[in-house]
């Protein structure tokens, strides 16, 4: 019963720090899928009202493997990729079957997707509910997000060990303290 108030404490501590870290890490992750989601949606109605070989919305080329900027590309029904101003290798990405089937069903995946290892894109796939369409994707990179995530990683666990030795110390110096008076009692004696 002796320690309870500090583990009781640094449970406190460690579970705030916790809902911190999430916190902050879901609203940076939803946030990188933002342009992305005007974008396929945006495209998306766009091609609704156009004929099912239009290139709207498509122009200009980006390598995926490293750049930062926003890409798109189109695919027919069956998951094909059409065209597209995002290149992977050379070529227009290929996407997991699944990302299509949740895109059907749901009109819209919005999805971390990792084409090689150390690529890592911020993703959202759209339905195009106009027949002779299929799906757009918006994507861009996460790598700026995840450096943002990982500096916050570094101030939540320096935060975090200092918040433990305030709490340690407050148990500490009490009985620093306490010494400190048996000592002078007995110099006394």
């Amino acid at each position: 019963m002796k320690y309870l108030p500090f583990f009781s404490s640094s449970a406190l501590v460690t579970v705030l720090a916790a809902m911190i870290y999430i916190s902050v890490q879901q609203s940076y992750r939803m946030g990188a899928n933002d342009p992305q989601v005007q974008v396929a949606r945006d495209l998306s109605r766009r091609l609704q009202k156009q004929a099912a070989d239009s290139r709207a919305g498509l122009t200009d080329s980006v390598d995926i493997a490293s750049s930062l900027s926003l890409f798109t590309v189109r695919y027919d029904k069956a998951g094909r990729p059409l065209w597209g101003t995002g290149l992977l290798d050379g070529k227009l990405p290929a996407l997991p079957p699944g990302v299509f089937a949740t895109a059907a069903s749901r009109g819209e995946d919005q999805l971390t997707w990792q084409p090689m290892p150390g690529i890592r894109i911020a993703l959202v796939v759209a339905a195009v509910a106009s027949p002779g369409h299929g799906y757009v994707a918006a994507g861009r990179s996460l790598r700026e997000v995840e450096n943002r995530i990982a500096n916050l990683n570094m101030l939540l666990l320096m935060g975090w060990l200092f918040c433990l030795g305030i709490v340690l110390l407050s148990k500490l110096l009490p009985l620093f303290f306490q010494n400190n008076q048996i000592q002078h009692h007995v110099n006394q004696s």
